[in-house]
């Protein structure tokens, strides 16, 4: 992947978007890219990045409608670290990827979530994310909505992340070395993760040796 899609050219805004998702196939999957073209099209100002996945079934769907868009950009599949590079850039992201809801609220980047439920429904709570289901209007009004106010899309991702806040194994090494000194409590409240709350500095000093 170019560095030029790393770093959409000034003034432009980076959508990223994934689309794989097997009960989405046919024309369901036309629908939603014919959501990703009105978008483009309505938002000279927007560049869309979609990693074709490997399946040919999606890509003989997505390539003839999507395929010379100018402003959309269809890439061989990303590794993990350009993926997020990617994703920590978007201005809006559009996915039907379970992974990529989890990751989203890390990079503060707000999510449509293109499918009629899902597993992961903790950043449709907390309001990071939104779930628009597959129609191909409601993409449209959805994605405009959010393109047209900043405002809502700094709201939305305010809070922390709900997934998570990267503290578990300072958590687990903790809760370890209190079991191994006899405590009963492995860990507070406070310490424990909770969906919203700002991450504070897990108290962890080095375990030596010879305190096993």
């Amino acid at each position: 992947m170019s560095e030029a899609l790393h770093r959409p050219a000034h003034g432009k805004r980076l959508i990223l978007t994934t689309l794989h998702r097997r009960e989405s196939w046919g024309q369901t999957l036309r629908n939603m890219c014919l959501a990703l073209a009105d978008i483009a099209d309505a938002h000279p100002d927007v560049e869309i990045v979609l990693p074709l996945h490997v399946n040919p079934q999606v890509r003989e769907t997505i390539r003839p409608i999507l395929e010379g868009h100018p402003q959309i950009h269809l890439v061989e599949p990303l590794s993990f670290g350009a993926c997020h590079d990617v994703m920590k850039r978007a201005t809006l992201i559009l996915t039907d990827s379970g992974g990529i809801q989890e990751e989203a609220p890390s990079y503060r980047v707000p999510t449509l979530v293109l499918r009629e439920s899902t597993e992961r429904p903790e950043a449709i709570e907390s309001g990071q994310a939104v779930l628009v289901g597959t129609d191909r209007n409601r993409i449209v009004a959805e994605a405009t909505r959010l393109l047209a106010a900043p405002d809502l899309c700094a709201a939305m991702t305010e809070g922390g992340n709900p997934f998570g806040d990267g503290k578990a194994s300072d958590r687990i090494a903790l809760a370890i070395r209190r079991y191994l000194e006899g405590q009963m409590t492995l860990l507070t409240a406070e310490e424990e993760f909770s969906a919203g709350r700002e991450p504070e500095r897990v108290p962890l000093e080095p375990l030596m040796p010879a305190e096993v």
